[in-house]
């Protein structure tokens, strides 16, 4: 109630997190990993399942995995950037880690510029963390 000692703010506190770079670059013909973390806090058990597509542009706001983006933003992969990322569903148990690597594989032909991907994770409980990852080819 309002009487509560909690800071403003902090009811988030322990709830589930997912952290991830948003931005990688690299050479056409490089591959690059990132790792995408999973802090449980005080969520779970639950099923983790994570995908990644391309889209037109990144979505301004933290994208709820239970909203949906809408087909018509999402574009299919260019020829020459391939995307994946493990493990993509897995159970999680409250107060723990996981880890997971996106892998971000390019061949030389691909054309120079920037490429929105997303990271979309679908749950039961945990309601916050997926987003965009701007790979940007040199």
């Amino acid at each position: 109630g309002l009487n509560s000692p909690l800071p403003p703010g902090s009811f988030i506190l322990g709830r589930a997190k997912i952290i991830f770079e948003r931005s990688v670059q690299l050479k056409a013909g490089e591959t690059k990993s990132l790792d995408v973390t999973l802090e449980t806090g005080r969520d779970g058990p639950d099923e983790v399942t994570y995908t990644i597509f391309r889209l037109k542009h990144c979505y301004p706001l933290e994208y709820r995995g239970d909203v949906g983006v809408p087909l018509e933003d999402r574009l299919p992969m260019p020829e020459g950037l391939e995307v994946g990322i493990e493990p993509s569903r897995f159970t999680v148990y409250p107060h723990n880690t996981y880890i997971s690597v996106v892998t971000i594989k390019t061949t030389p032909e691909l054309p120079a510029g920037e490429y929105v991907l997303f990271l979309d994770h679908r749950s039961e409980h945990i309601a916050c963390g997926g987003g965009c990852i701007t790979v940007t080819v040199e």
